[in-house]
């Protein structure tokens, strides 16, 4: 089985919520076909000043690359893992 590490660069992310919303595992996480998502917006703050994304279950993460494709600060890379 693949396994993907989601790393998140908090300088570079603004919390726009687009790879929240885009990922499709976490989709079904709100429409509750899965028991946990793999990304959400944390309560945490970045030094600008803006809410962070935090990964939560990155073993549900498909490798699909949408949320780091859909990025506009290139905050989110999704890298395999051997």
């Amino acid at each position: 089985m693949v396994k993907w590490r989601i790393e998140i660069i908090e300088d570079f992310c603004k919390g726009c919520e687009i790879c929240v919303n885009i990922c499709p595992i976490t989709n079904l996480y709100k429409v509750g076909k899965v028991d946990k998502p793999v990304l959400r917006m944390s309560e945490r703050f970045g030094y600008q000043g803006y809410p962070l994304v935090e990964v939560v279950d990155p073993t549900k993460c498909t490798g699909c690359h949408l949320c780091d494709h859909a990025c506009p600060d290139l905050a989110i890379h999704v890298i395999k893992e051997e």
